[in-house]
Parts: C-alpha cells; sequence; structure tokens
C-alpha cells in the first residue's frame, strides 16, 4: 500500500512495498527502509546545499547503500517521521507472518523456475507453495487482508492508466471517439470497483 508518511510545499515522502521515494522526484533514489541509515550530509552535498541557502547542519543523508551515491538528502523537520518508517519496516521484516509469506513467494518462484525443466517438482513445489499460503492466510488473517488490499489497489491503478491510454489509442483509425470513451469509461468502471472492494475489506 503506498502511504504519505510526510508532506510539505517542497516534497511529499512516500512509502511502498518497504521504499520510500519522493514523490514525482524519479532522479532520486529510493531507499529500502528495512537496510536504511542516517548519516551526516556527504560534501558534495553539503556544497549543494549551501550554495541553495541551507544551513548542511540542519539536513541529513538517508541511503540503503552506504558509501554510495544512491540515497536523498533530507531536512530534519522530516527526521522523525522517516525514523519511525523505518522502525515500522524492520519490525514488519523481523515479523513471523512476513517471514513465512518471504518463504511462499520463494517456493511459487522455485515452482515458476522448474516449469520447463522437471514438471515433476514444478507441481510438487506448487503445491507446496499453495498449501502453505492458504494456512499463511488462515493464521494471519489480518496481514491477508492487507496484502488482498493493495494487490487490489494495484489492480485499480493499472485499470486507470489504461482507461487513459484507451482515449488516445485508435488503432489506425479504426476506433471512433465514441469507441475511445467507452473503452475509457469502462476500464474506469473497472478501477472502481476494485477500491470499493479494497476499501470494504
Amino acid at each position: 500500500m503506498k502511504t504519505t508518511i510526510y508532506k510539505d510545499a517542497d516534497r511529499e515522502l512516500i512509502v511502498e512495498h518497504g521504499n520510500m521515494h519522493v514523490a514525482n522526484k524519479p532522479a532520486i533514489w529510493p531507499v529500502e527502509l528495512n537496510k536504511a541509515t542516517i548519516e551526516s550530509v556527504p560534501p558534495k552535498y553539503r556544497e549543494a546545499l549551501i550554495q541553495k541557502g541551507h544551513n548542511p547542519d540542519d539536513w541529513y543523508w538517508l541511503t540503503s547503500r552506504p558509501g554510495s551515491r544512491a540515497g536523498m538528502c533530507l531536512p530534519n523537520i522530516t527526521r522523525n517521521s522517516v525514523e519511525q518508517a523505518i522502525a515500522d519496516a524492520k519490525a514488519e521484516q523481523e515479523d513471523p507472518a512476513t517471514i513465512e509469506r518471504k518463504a511462499i513467494n520463494k517456493l511459487f518462484a522455485q515452482a515458476e523456475a522448474a516449469r520447463d525443466n522437471d514438471l515433476n517438482r514444478h507441481f510438487q513445489l506448487l503445491t507446496e507453495a499453495k498449501r502453505r499460503l492458504a494456512a499463511w492466510q488462515a493464521t494471519y488473517p489480518e496481514h491477508a487482508r492487507k496484502e488482498r488490499k493493495e494487490q487490489l489497489l494495484a489492480e485499480a491503478e493499472t485499470l486507470k492508466r489504461k482507461a487513459l491510454d484507451a482515449l488516445v489509442y485508435d488503432d489506425d483509425g479504426w476506433i471512433s471517439e465514441d469507441g475511445r470513451k467507452a473503452r475509457h469509461d469502462e476500464f474506469m468502471a473497472k478501477a472502481q470497483a476494485k477500491i470499493e472492494e479494497a476499501n470494504n475489506l
């Protein structure tokens, strides 16, 4: 699920699938929160902050790849929100439900990898993965509900993008403006249904 943890006139910090990024700024590297560290601003970025009229001591460097350029400079006003997001991500990583779910994902991936080379192993792994997934859903219903909600909302976003594409795609003139509008409305209706289903979980 996409969550805004901090927002002001200059930036919006969003957490999604364990990563944090700055909205509408794809050039800034996202940070993997369960591996994140908070450091002093690197010299290169200190100079950039000074040139922009900021005091570098009022800022910090957030990265999940210490020693690299991958990370982001943030003002101290965001620090409490970011530290809480890091703590939440690390707690979730250590949660038994999360550990088991990752193991199940690994089984599904192994089953898929075996599909072309060993069909018997593929079905054995797939059966075990499905069995453990059903058990996980029964044991951790709140986690399962959250996962299903995230899946539905992601599907809704995909349908919304298809709706926008439908307005401009005409198959070399074979689809009329009314036809494109009808396809747009169809995708949007499906997206809204997904959102309503997610909200009702």
